[in-house]
């Protein structure tokens, strides 16, 4: 559906912030060069407003407030450096998420040897409050946390296997794990199942402890592909991104019977496809990234082989979904840099609602109107760039969904923008550990890990103020 830029359209914010030292070529090339699946930011509400990214071995933190205040400021010049919370991984970041109350951050590595953790970090303190290894040697291609129970959480590994941990004041305990054959995750929006999608296209219901509950079979061999990623909208409908076998990401709305005997109704928008055109493939696995807006029923999607996004929207109250087809002016992609000839491509994909700025728009050749505060969408580029779009929804029927922030950090805390120099953390931290010896009966073991506290961090309001501790 083509849509008007004044009903929908992506504002880009004029300063991308550089999080991560883009000098450093060998960065630029480390996920590029990898067969491996990444999703390297996540960023959280109005509950706590920050937003954290990964690379390298570095986990760093900033307060969402930072993007509006530089969009305040109305300044147009590069940022060179911003200082944040910054803690030192013991190996390889491949994927963040956040549980459903925001007070932890789920963080997977992979370490020395081919080993793959996950950590879990106290978002107050920022230190590993424990760790579970995943045996096998096979990596973590999703994590995803329940949308309900702050201590549930799924993830996927590369060799189809899934498994639900419960973490319990910090002590994890494998609920289940069963090989299904699966390569994308997510909840059902009250968090009562569990939907796997499969190499072959098949997807499965499953509840958290590990019963199937419902097959659903793709109804042709066209449908039969290799699923990157899942939005479970409703009982009855979601949508999933998938791997097309030729270079390209594309993106389907599935829509259920209430019969389990009834096929499934799919349905392709074809110019979702998203491609890297004449881009150099070098061996990356493809990913499909996709944020979705639940009160306003979008779907935001990119793809670790391009640097442009797509759009998709419920119509009809969410009985019809449609690919909102933008102008140019309207679009979000990372743009290509002055400085290096590759073609950015998507490391990472988020959406926040913890803004209050009024976004300005041109409405002329001169004029500048003002809309209510939109939620961001933040893209992680491969040069290590954080991107961001204010998301603009016009219409009577989409309610305001952004709410205040907390105060934002003082100018000697988090979030102090430089003009000229290399990029200063205001705190960095290795986290360590000892074992802790081996869950029983499972194929995990777990350790405790007393990793030091980030300053930066208030160990007293346990939100990110500035103070020194």
């Amino acid at each position: 559906m083509n849509v008007e830029p004044g009903v929908f359209r992506f504002v880009e914010h004029a300063n991308p912030v550089p999080l991560f030292p883009a000098a450093d070529p060998s960065l630029a090339d480390l996920y590029g060069g990898r067969r491996r699946r990444t999703h390297l930011l996540a960023a959280s509400s109005a509950r706590s407003g920050l937003l954290f990214a990964g690379f390298g071995h570095t986990l760093r933190c900033l307060p969402v407030s930072l993007f509006d205040r530089l969009e305040q400021g109305g300044a147009r010049a590069p940022v060179q450096t911003v200082d944040c919370v910054s803690v030192t991984c013991p190996g390889l970041i491949l994927g963040l998420a956040l549980n459903c109350t925001e007070e932890t951050l789920f963080v997977c590595i992979e370490k020395s040897g081919g080993q793959f953790f996950l950590s879990c970090y106290s978002v107050s303190k920022l230190h590993v409050a424990c760790e579970v290894k995943v045996s096998g040697a096979s990596p973590v291609l999703h994590i995803t946390c329940n949308p309900t129970s702050p201590d549930l959480l799924a993830l996927c590994l590369e060799d189809g296997t899934v498994t639900v941990i419960r973490f319990q004041r910090s002590e994890p305990e494998v609920v289940f794990t069963r090989t299904l054959h699966a390569s994308a995750l997510d909840w059902s929006p009250k968090g009562k199942q569990l939907l796997v999608g499969c190499w072959n296209g098949t997807a499965v219901q499953v509840t958290p402890t590990g019963e199937v509950k419902r097959t659903i079979v793709p109804p042709s061999p066209e449908y039969q592909r290799h699923m990157l990623s899942l939005v479970w909208t409703s009982a009855f409908h979601f949508l999933v991104s998938w791997d097309s076998g030729q270079g390209d990401v594309g993106l389907s709305s599935v829509a259920l019977h209430k019969d389990h005997n009834t096929p499934p109704a799919y349905t392709d928008f074809p110019d979702w496809l998203l491609s890297g055109g004449g881009l150099a493939d070098g061996g990356r696995t493809p990913q499909g990234y996709v944020g979705y807006l639940a009160e306003w029923g979008l779907v935001v999607g990119a793809s670790s082989r391009s640097s442009d996004t797509a759009v998709v929207a419920a119509l009809s109250g969410g009985r019809r979904w449609t690919h909102l087809l933008l102008d140019e002016v309207a679009e979000a992609r990372i743009p290509l840099r002055n400085t290096d000839p590759s073609d950015p491509v998507t490391l990472g994909l988020a959406l926040s609602t913890a803004t209050q700025r009024r976004v300005p728009i041109k409405t002329g050749s001169a004029g500048v109107s003002e809309v209510p505060p939109a939620p961001i969408l933040f893209l992680l580029s491969q040069f290590g760039s954080v991107h961001a779009f204010s998301v603009v929804y016009g219409g009577a029927e989409k309610r305001e969904i952004c709410t205040a922030p907390p105060p934002p950090p003082p100018e000697i805390g988090v979030g102090q923008l430089r003009s000229s120099g290399g990029l200063t953390s205001s705190s960095s931290s290795s986290t360590t550990s000892t074992s802790a010896g081996e869950s029983g009966g499972s194929s995990f073991t777990t350790s405790r890990a007393g990793g030091t506290e980030a300053t930066g961090f208030c160990g007293f309001c346990g939100v990110i103020c500035g103070l020194t501790i």
